[in-house]
Parts: C-alpha cells; sequence; structure tokens
C-alpha cells in the first residue's frame, strides 16, 4: 500500500517520507493497525526485533532520497 519507496499511498495509505511519527509509535502501528485500515500484511512473521528495525526505517524515511526500483 506504501510502495517501495513510501511514497505510493495506494487507497489512502499515507505517504511514510513525510512521516513525523517516531519508531515507538510506528512500531504500535504495525501491532495495532490503524482502525478502520487494512493491518500490516506479514507483521505475525516478524520477530519483535524486526518489527522494531521496520519502524525504525520508516521513521528515517524523510531523511532519505528515493531508492532506485529493484531490478
Amino acid at each position: 500500500c506504501h510502495g517501495e519507496n513510501g511514497d505510493k499511498s495506494y487507497r489512502g495509505a499515507p505517504n511514510l517520507q513525510q512521516t513525523s511519527l517516531p519508531a515507538e509509535t510506528i512500531q504500535l502501528l504495525v501491532y495495532d493497525g490503524v482502525k478502520g485500515t487494512m493491518p500490516m500484511p506479514s507483521y505475525s512473521f516478524l520477530s519483535e526485533e524486526d518489527i522494531a528495525d521496520v519502524a525504525l526505517y520508516v521513521s528515517n524515511m524523510k531523511n532519505m532520497t528515493a531508492m532506485p526500483a529493484a531490478e
């Protein structure tokens, strides 16, 4: 929903490159989702440490430039 670079906004998903949420809040959103929206599809397969890493990555997306598309 967010796309490879976090900026796809499919079906109203927020642009993750513009988030100001701290990693701790993002981590809770991965676990609990946002009421009325689709949960992260594979969160149940990730360890607690993996989810913390994803949350930290997302919270730092605003500091990144666009990544090249995967081949």
